[in-house]
């Protein structure tokens, strides 16, 4: 079930004088709703990112994504984003693992469109000096619903120090 969906059938019920609260209570359910589906997709990321659940993390992610990992590198498209990711598992992110990504705050663009900020403390990173002992940063991601389902379209991750190559 979409927000957008939701609206149309909220839009269809109610008459006379209540049907303006009730237009507005079912838009703030619909909304709240939403944003929890939002919020378990990113957390579902986070978890996918972690157990290397490239199907999973393939899920949450729309056909036509575009990352930029914290490491400064970009993809376009879902497979790119899964190929960038296997391969940063193998080399900087080997012995990583996000331990916390906190939901800041969700803006919905439109009834289908939303960004979210986010928090996150990732572990067990790799550069070409050693491991370091933690990394907190930002990621702000904009999320779509398609087929009934919230996405990932884009996410950039930055980093509070620079990780890269």
């Amino acid at each position: 079930m979409t927000f957008h969906a939701q609206n149309h059938r909220v839009l269809a019920a109610g008459s006379g004088a209540d049907r303006g609260s009730d237009l507005a209570a079912s838009a703030s359910d619909a909304l709240q709703r939403a944003e929890a589906e939002i919020r378990e997709v990113i957390e579902g990321r986070r978890l996918a990112w972690n157990a290397q659940d490239v199907a999973g993390y393939s899920q949450l992610l729309a056909v036509d994504a575009e990352l930029t990992s914290a490491t400064g590198k970009s993809a376009h498209g879902r497979d790119e984003i899964l190929r960038l990711y296997a391969d940063q598992r193998q080399g900087i992110y080997r012995d990583a693992a996000i331990s916390s990504t906190v939901v800041e705050r969700i803006k919905f663009v439109t009834t289908e469109v939303a960004v979210a900020d986010a928090t996150f403390v990732m572990t067990g990173v790799r550069t070409s000096t050693g491991a370091l002992p933690s990394v907190e940063g930002v990621n702000s991601y904009l999320l779509v619903c398609r087929s009934g389902s919230w996405v990932i379209w884009s996410m950039r991750s930055v980093p509070k120090i620079a990780i890269g190559p």
